[in-house]
């Protein structure tokens, strides 16, 4: 996978998140859309007019005491983690982790 990155190529990871992860963050996204969480995009576009594309509101990603905060958390460390790796791997110090304050999770 490092290698594909390093060529500026995408690399995929069968896997990459344990089946019962996935599970939760599919629990935890109901319950968010159910709180009312989601949002449609704040630009007028297609995706916007046909009601296709709905985002997590501000920062409810990194509040782990809303939903199944766990879930997010144990993505977001799991991130941290391959960020870390991908900087010492690929010599790219400027791989950091996405701060609590973010607005966004990437």
């Amino acid at each position: 996978a490092f290698q594909s990155v390093a060529r500026g190529n995408v690399a995929v990871v069968d896997n990459f998140l344990a089946r019962d992860v996935v599970a939760a963050l599919r629990g935890d996204a109901e319950e968010l859309w159910d709180a009312g969480l989601y949002s449609a995009p704040t630009r007028d576009t297609k995706l916007k007019r046909r009601n296709e594309r709905f985002v997590l509101r501000g920062s409810v990603w990194r509040d782990f005491g809303v939903g199944r905060g766990t879930a997010r958390s144990r993505v977001a460390a799991t991130m941290d983690k391959v960020r870390d790796a991908c900087a010492a791997r690929l010599g790219r110090a400027d791989l950091q982790r996405t701060p609590p304050a973010r607005h966004e999770f990437s």
